[in-house]
């Protein structure tokens, strides 16, 4: 065999032979995965870290290259705890409010460079003894046509008012796993489902100062 020959054989780069297919589809997929149902590549395969935002309002999130997995974390706000009124037996507490659900679901065979834009939830504003407190905000994103929520929780009330569904959790839709927000105890807001996330805020025990607190924003964990 010539010199010649086996230069040719061994440097296909170099005019030589061309790569096996399935090398072709491995170099396509490495820049395109969401067109082959057999490459699932998430962030942590690509070696890119988690992303957190906590910033409530409109936030958006675009898909890097050569990923085509996410795995979606959203919590709802949490709303705001109610105010205490003194009373003859010393003071009336207010009551808590409920926490936000989680919502978590993946997103398969998305496109590099899609922008996903979330409303993220703000937490309830507590009661100002004048004012009643408010609910926490949904935490949402469409995608494909599909709304994913994950619900604010309710706000608490006054003390000395009837309490019908106030300090109750949000609820979760569309999720692979939807788990509701913690309801309220007594003066005490829901606890947070995680990330320091969504926490219902406390009714006050003070009718003095009002020490009862706003309801914890919402979050999103793109990962």
């Amino acid at each position: 065999m010539s010199l010649k020959r086996v230069f040719w054989r061994s440097n296909p780069e170099r005019g030589g032979q061309r790569p096996p297919a399935h090398m072709k589809k491995i170099k396509r997929a490495y820049r395109r995965p969401d067109l082959y149902s057999d490459y699932d590549v998430s962030l942590s395969n690509k070696g890119i870290s988690s992303t957190e935002i906590s910033s409530t309002g409109t936030q958006t999130y675009t898909v890097p290259r050569g990923v085509d997995t996410l795995t979606i974390t959203m919590y709802g706000a949490g709303g705001g705890g109610g105010a205490a009124l003194g009373g003859r037996n010393g003071t009336d507490n207010g009551i808590g409010a409920g926490s936000g659900a989680k919502c978590v679901f993946v997103l398969n065979d998305i496109t590099k460079g899609t922008i996903l834009s979330f409303d993220v939830g703000a937490g309830g504003a507590k009661s100002t003894g004048s004012n009643d407190g408010s609910d926490g905000g949904d935490t949402t994103l469409t995608y494909n046509g599909t709304t994913y929520t994950a619900g604010g929780g309710i706000a608490g009330v006054d003390a000395a008012q009837t309490c019908y569904g106030c300090g109750v959790g949000g609820t979760a839709t569309n999720g692979d796993t939807n788990t509701s927000g913690n309801d309220k105890s007594a003066e005490n807001g829901g606890a947070s489902l995680g990330d320091s996330a969504g926490a219902g805020g406390d009714g006050s025990t003070d009718h003095s100062s009002q020490n009862n607190t706003d309801g914890g924003d919402g979050k999103v964990i793109i990962s």
